[in-house]
């Protein structure tokens, strides 16, 4: 039978034909002058066209696992510039603006804006308000990137959330994500063995003993890499603390946190703790005994942990070269914040106006947008981290089957870590990070569509602290 998604593409609007010209004039620019090596990037790149246009929720999963585990391949090609006469094309950025393309196609098709999903309203409104700013920012290349970045994930994430096409049924997914995450999780702890790590000398400058090897699998960050690693072991705690537990889920929760240790990476660490104290909490089974536990776990990664020099910090002294990473980035949002003007608190500067003014990542989201895109940006990803929360606080609350709460609960901690991540890194902006955050939101809407479908009682499960998430974020469907 054909699907829904394969009759949308045929259609008389003419999509079809908008993929068939894209794809010649990609490859026409880029068969010409083309090295023998790009060869495999054209390869990879039409087959993504292809797979985009014939089943967009399979390409949005294939572009995530290839963000997560091959990732220094990702920033290889995220870096490869092709010059084909006057014309500086990257591919990867290429491939980041065709989804956004393809989902306003698909719009156009259907006669309709996005169908209801949560959060679509504040996403409308960001992308509206990040174009403004593209604007006045003067379309540096910069903000060019990080616009068509943030509408890449956007659009990513109304795809999964669209009924018309849907080709994958959740626990597929889940399955999907499953294997991802312990793949990235092997790949860490094969660079943690095989010495592959990225070296960290602060710690022998400090104190003169051994440069600390980070475990980053196949990319060149740690601290993204123990980031992911939590967002992971985090939907993994939220179904493991459900009624029926799987034993497998035990091994694979281990495995992910011995990733984040071998990363060293301070935030990760902090974030997935907050986060599990948060997904117990939430599933009523926060008590002294699993308090305890948690707080011994927690204690016992950051004490192992040579970069939290907990000896030093516990006595109020930081060394500054251990901790160094902290107050450059401290100083960094001083600069920015102390630069902006009244007009510039409301406005921003312009998307991508705080990397070019930095040389570099200012490795907070909320400074970012702030810089960027006034109050108003800030107050739209407030907006977006609030109302995923009470979404999903909601559906865990009221769901009728294991799969939706399941998903539910993985997605209040997985949202709460990420909103930390965001205080010293910039995850929206990464394709691995800023996926694994969307699409466990979309897991709890089509979970829930799935599970809810044919059936209009909705019997309540009583949870206090889910309760009272509601309560504190509001009480409705989507924003």
């Amino acid at each position: 039978m054909r699907s829904e998604a394969m009759v949308v593409w045929r259609s008389k609007n003419g999509l079809s034909m908008l993929l068939a010209a894209i794809s010649s004039v990609a490859l026409g620019v880029l068969i010409v002058k083309v090295p023998a090596s790009y060869v495999s990037y054209l390869i990879l790149g039409l087959a993504s066209i292809w797979l985009m246009a014939i089943r967009p929720q399979w390409y949005v999963l294939a572009f995530w696992g290839f963000s997560v585990v091959g990732g220094s391949l990702a920033e290889g090609v995220a870096r490869m510039e092709l010059a084909v006469g006057g014309l500086t094309i990257n591919p990867f950025g290429l491939l980041n603006g065709l989804l956004p393309l393809f989902y306003m196609s698909t719009c156009v098709a259907r006669g309709s804006l996005p169908q209801r999903a949560p959060m679509r309203g504040v996403l409308l409104l960001l992308a509206m308000w990040a174009t403004l700013s593209l604007l006045l920012g003067g379309l540096s290349p910069r903000g060019i990137r990080q616009w068509v970045t943030l509408l890449n994930w956007a659009a990513a994430y109304l795809i999964f959330c669209e009924p018309s096409l849907r080709s994958l049924k959740p626990r597929r997914i889940a399955t999907y994500m499953a294997i991802v995450a312990v793949m990235f999780a092997l790949t860490v702890l094969w660079s943690a063995w095989s010495g592959r790590g990225i070296p960290d000398a602060s710690q022998q400058i400090a104190y003169g003993s051994e440069t600390i090897y980070r475990a980053s699998g196949f990319t060149t960050q740690p601290e993204g890499a123990g980031e992911v690693l939590a967002i992971f072991a985090v939907g993994c705690l939220a179904f493991m603390v459900r009624p029926r537990e799987q034993k497998i889920l035990v091994g694979i929760f281990v495995l992910l946190v011995a990733g984040i240790w071998f990363t060293h990476a301070r935030t990760a660490t902090l974030g997935l703790f907050a986060a599990a104290l948060v997904v117990l909490w939430t599933s009523d089974r926060f008590n002294w005994i699993s308090g305890l536990l948690a707080l011994c776990a927690g204690l016992l990664l950051i004490v192992s942990n040579p970069r939290f020099d907990w000896s030093s910090a516990l006595s109020g002294d930081f060394n500054r070269v251990v901790y160094s990473n902290a107050f450059w980035r401290m100083d960094a949002w001083k600069e920015l914040l102390g630069q902006m003007s009244v007009r510039n608190y409301f406005f921003g500067n312009g998307i991508g106006s705080a990397w070019e003014t930095l040389g570099g990542s200012p490795h907070n989201e909320y400074v970012a947008y702030l810089y960027d895109m006034g109050v108003v940006g800030v107050g739209f990803l407030m907006a977006m981290i609030c109302g995923s929360i009470r979404y999903a606080a909601k559906i865990y609350r009221r769901g009728q089957g294991s799969l939706e709460r399941g998903w539910g609960l993985a997605c209040v901690g997985v949202v709460v870590a990420d909103s930390i991540f965001k205080m010293v890194g910039i995850p929206l902006s990464s394709p691995s990070s800023s996926y694994s955050l969307w699409l466990t939101v979309a897991m709890v809407c089509i979970s829930h569509s799935e599970e809810s479908r044919g059936s209009t009682s909705r019997p309540r499960h009583p949870d206090r602290a889910s309760d009272a998430i509601v309560k504190c974020f509001g009480d409705g469907a989507s924003a």
